[in-house]
């Protein structure tokens, strides 16, 4: 038995709150399914696997380590 992959597109803001920097950022979700079992992990729209979007960066303008993220609809 392969392996199969699903994909699901997600667009999440950021916003900081310390300077107010917003910014939107594209990922894809995917779940990869084996043998033994699947699981979820993000990638950008490169491929690359990146760290979950639930898991706020810190801000691009200042450096703030509280972002608040969110998933558009």
């Amino acid at each position: 038995m392969g392996t199969s992959i699903d994909q699901i597109r997600e667009v999440w803001q950021f916003d900081c709150a310390r300077c107010g920097e917003r910014w939107r950022t594209e990922y894809r979700k995917q779940r990869a399914t084996d043998q033994s079992g699947s699981a979820w992990e993000y990638v950008d729209p490169g491929g690359a696997r990146v760290a979950s979007p639930r898991v706020p960066p810190v801000c691009r303008a200042c450096g703030y380590v509280f972002v608040r993220s969110r998933l558009v609809p």
